[in-house]
């Protein structure tokens, strides 16, 4: 999975279609209305609790957390 953001500067960020983190963030992604995809989103990288090599990723709308 490939993600181009727009902050600062271009960020692409790369990760395995299977991972947690591609998980979180396509299913978080899939329950926002038409609206908020306009809106500023904010990708929160989120470190497993018991194994760090395990990320996922939390995501915010409008200081709204999309949960999954």
């Amino acid at each position: 999975m490939l993600i181009t953001i727009q902050a600062d500067r271009p960020y692409i960020l790369e990760s395995g279609h299977e991972t947690h983190f591609a998980k979180s963030v396509l299913a978080a992604i899939s329950t926002l209305t038409p609206q908020q995809l306009y809106s500023p989103i904010t990708l929160q990288p989120q470190p497993g609790m018991t194994d760090e090599n395990v990320l996922f990723c939390r995501v915010w709308v409008e200081s709204i957390q999309k949960l999954v």
